[in-house]
C-alpha cells in the first residue's frame, strides 16, 4: 500500500487589535475533501487524526501586508484516499468560526 499526502493551504494575518488577550494572528486553512476522508476514517477507527502544518513569512504584493502562508498535509494510504465508502461529506459552504 503506497502513501500519499493530501495537502491544503491557508494564511495567518497579524490581528490588528489593542486587546492584549486577543490572538496575535488570525486566518484560515481550507481543508480539502482529500483530507476530510482520511480524518473521518481515523476518527471512526478510534484514532486521533493529526494534520502537519508548515508556515512561511510572506508579504502581499497587492497590499504590502505581512502574513504567514500555511500548508497542511496528512499522510494517507492511497487505498484510504480512494475509498468509495460514504463518509457523509457535505458540499455546503464552510462558515468561519472566528467571524
Amino acid at each position: 500500500m503506497a502513501d500519499a499526502y493530501a495537502k491544503s493551504k491557508g494564511v495567518l494575518f497579524i490581528n490588528e487589535t489593542d486587546n492584549p488577550k486577543a490572538p496575535k494572528f488570525k486566518g484560515n486553512i481550507v481543508v480539502t475533501k482529500d483530507q476530510i476522508r482520511p480524518l473521518i476514517a481515523a476518527l471512526k477507527s478510534g484514532e486521533e487524526p493529526k494534520l502537519n502544518i508548515a508556515g512561511w513569512n510572506q508579504t502581499s504584493e497587492r497590499s504590502g501586508a505581512d502574513y504567514i502562508s500555511l500548508q497542511t498535509d496528512i499522510k494517507v494510504s492511497v487505498e484510504t484516499n480512494s475509498n468509495s465508502e460514504d463518509l457523509e461529506v457535505s458540499n455546503a459552504p464552510a462558515t468561519n468560526p472566528f467571524a
